[in-house]
């Protein structure tokens, strides 16, 4: 059975939402459980901590998981969306005049460790999502490279006859 374009564009949509929200839940909700059993506290290294690594390696481990079952190559794409709307929320800060400049806001709010409260909104829907992306396609990318071919591709592969 082919694929139609609009199962194609489903299945990426899909992959999508699972690499930035879904990555974002569990790494979450591992954060909460490692920084209680380490700490005893849930909220203890999310104070001054950004924990991005923490994301990618999630989102490496759920895009290999996933793509490795599903071995679409679209899934090397699911940063795109979350990256433009990255982009889209660092355009708030295009007109701020204050000390240090847009650069600097940017650079504090989506990237820093400092920001106050509501200013870590947008590490939460613009940063973490889109480093969960990058580390779900880059798991999805690896599982694409380490996938066994199918039993009617290996003697096509088979060299030793020339």
């Amino acid at each position: 059975m082919a694929s139609t374009g609009y199962s194609r564009i489903g299945v990426f949509l899909l992959q999508t939402l699972a690499g930035t929200v879904g990555v974002l839940f569990v790494a979450l909700i591992l954060e909460f459980c490692l920084a209680k059993l380490l700490f005893g506290s849930a909220t203890a290294p999310l104070e001054n901590a950004v924990s991005f690594p923490g994301t990618i390696l999630v989102g490496s481990i759920m895009g290999y998981l996933i793509n490795r079952r599903l071995a679409t190559r679209l899934a090397k794409w699911v940063w795109i969306l979350p990256f433009v709307w990255m982009v889209i929320l660092m355009n708030d800060f295009s007109g701020y005049r204050g000390p240090g400049g847009p650069e600097y806001e940017i650079w504090m709010n989506f990237f820093s460790n400092q920001c106050d409260s509501s200013e870590c909104l947008y590490e939460l829907a613009g940063t973490f999502p889109f480093m969960g992306s990058v580390g779900y396609a880059v798991g999805a990318w690896l599982a694409l490279r380490h996938r066994p071919y199918p039993p009617s591709c290996e003697s096509t592969l088979d060299t030793s006859r020339e």
